[in-house]
């Protein structure tokens, strides 16, 4: 009996060295890793050949806050924050939303809250009506993040049963993860829908003149490379919020700063030339979380990748919905391609209005018995 115990204690001192041995070695070879990428971070190479676009940084498993990479040094250890939608996975995804024999003209990423139900429902009812644009290449895309309700949930995995056009990230849908929420589009595009000319990201609070985009914007957008359109905000012209408000900036981002050092779009509507989405999206892994998703998403992100070209589009743009609804119900034809329309049946209004204002153009791409006499 004595002879049995000792050779068990022998075999658990081994066990537990063998142990040792191997975190040491793996925690030795994580760090390397890091070291190694933090070498080569400015120097990555934003293309689909990239020599390092195999360097990644560990994912945790804290899916409500943010992933963290930490990066070990001979004087110091650092902990930087990023996405943590670069590898999280979906909890609810649609991947053959854009499966088709044949290349789209756009794809429309929606950006959503978990309880919007009827925002989503108003703009498959008008101006995202796959049924009535049948005759053209378009898809639309509703992302949205987790909820704290268990009914919304519930009811998001019915919304997804039934449209098959909604995909959901594990992270908390709220203000401040904004960026999660834009990686997540970038990486799902990547992913799933990359047979397309054009990408229109807007908010589910926007109408959006499908007409005029169709007929003006992609004849002209489908022939450009590492091109942006919307509403930009010049590099040094918008200043950094650090009085305690809904936008206020943290002392430790930005230090010394007092406007963003980048050109970068206001993100309520925006047009991306697909070549760059892969771009964007492996930029996101080397650029530190921030979470203005509109400076994160359209300007430290293409700045980093560098070479693209930002174009205003302004004028064709209004966050006055009176302004809007004025524009569209005129005598005129209203040059506006996207408008706000929060308030209620101001959406379907446009809608029906762009219909009469654009029935020559609504003749190619519609079936003529949903037409409006």
């Amino acid at each position: 009996m004595a002879s049995f115990r000792w050779r068990l204690t022998l075999l658990v001192c081994g066990i537990i060295v063998l142990m040792i041995v191997l975190n040491h070695t793996i925690s030795t070879g994580v760090s390397k890793t890091f070291d190694t990428m933090a070498k080569y971070e400015k120097q990555i190479v934003f293309d689909d050949h990239s020599k390092h676009s195999n360097v990644v940084p560990e994912v945790t498993k804290n899916y409500y806050t943010s992933t963290t990479r930490t990066v070990n040094t001979s004087k110091t250890v650092k902990k930087t924050s990023y996405p943590l939608t670069l590898m999280s996975p979906y909890l609810i995804n649609n991947p053959s939303i854009c499966k088709t024999p044949n290349k789209l003209d756009f794809v429309v990423i929606v950006h959503t809250s978990t309880d919007h139900f009827n925002r989503r429902s108003i703009i498959r009812r008008t101006w995202g009506n796959l049924n009535i644009l049948r005759n053209r290449g378009f898809r639309i895309v509703f992302f949205f993040g987790l909820s704290n309700s268990q009914k919304t949930q519930t009811m998001l995995e019915n919304e997804s049963t039934v449209y098959g056009d909604i995909v959901q990230g594990i992270f908390l849908d709220s203000y401040h993860n904004l960026t999660h929420k834009g990686v997540l589009t970038y990486r799902w595009l990547c992913d799933f829908c990359s047979n397309v000319d054009m990408v229109v990201k807007v908010d589910d609070d926007m109408f959006v003149n499908i007409f005029y985009l169709m007929e003006y914007y992609l004849p002209k957008f489908r022939n450009t490379t590492r091109h942006v359109m919307c509403q930009t905000r010049p590099k040094g012209t918008s200043p950094i919020m650090r009085e305690k408000s809904k936008w206020q900036v943290s002392e430790n981002q930005f230090k010394s700063m007092t406007h963003y050092p980048v050109t970068y779009c206001n993100g309520y509507f925006v047009l991306i030339s697909i070549d760059i989405i892969r771009q964007l999206y492996k930029a996101s892994f080397i650029t530190p979380f921030f979470w203005v998703d509109d400076v994160y998403l359209y300007g430290l992100l293409p700045d980093k990748i560098g070479n693209v070209k930002f174009t205003s589009i302004a004028a064709n743009l209004t966050l006055q919905q009176e302004t809007g609804m004025q524009c569209y119900t005129g005598n005129t034809t209203c040059k506006y391609l996207a408008s706000y329309a929060e308030k209620n049946g101001y959406m379907e209004s446009m809608w029906y209005a762009s219909l009469k204002m654009y029935a020559t153009v609504a003749q190619k791409f519609i079936v003529k018995e949903l037409l409006i006499e």
